[in-house]
């Protein structure tokens, strides 16, 4: 079964895609945005969670394909999870948006590939 911070950020990718970044159902399915969806979709069909390290790859670059470099606060030194996940982002430092779509894309078929 997929963990809930998986679920979760299908759930979010799509109301990303077409209400925060402006874009219609149809326009996020085109080019690199429809193979991010589907890359999306197919994580979610997964039988095997990935490990941390893949989710925390996941993670950042889901956020950089979404919403672009990070430019949040460094959490607090005692809130581990956010600092893993905030680093995960922030390491992706001026990876293009397109850039981190195929990233994500990739890392998703190569997890689906091993399943």
């Amino acid at each position: 079964m997929l963990s809930t911070t998986v679920r979760t950020a299908l759930s979010v990718s799509r109301r990303i895609c077409v209400r925060h970044i402006g874009l219609s159902a149809s326009t996020c399915n085109s080019g690199i945005d429809g193979k991010f969806e589907a890359a999306i979709q197919k994580l979610g069909t997964l039988t095997e969670d990935p490990d941390n390290s893949a989710k925390l790859k996941i993670y950042g670059l889901f956020k950089q394909a979404t919403l672009g470099k990070n430019t949040t606060d460094k959490p607090g030194a005692f809130n581990f999870v956010a600092q893993a996940k905030w680093a995960a982002w922030n390491d992706l430092g001026e990876m293009t948006q397109d850039e981190a779509k195929q990233a994500y894309v990739d890392i998703v078929d190569d997890l689906a590939s091993k399943a």
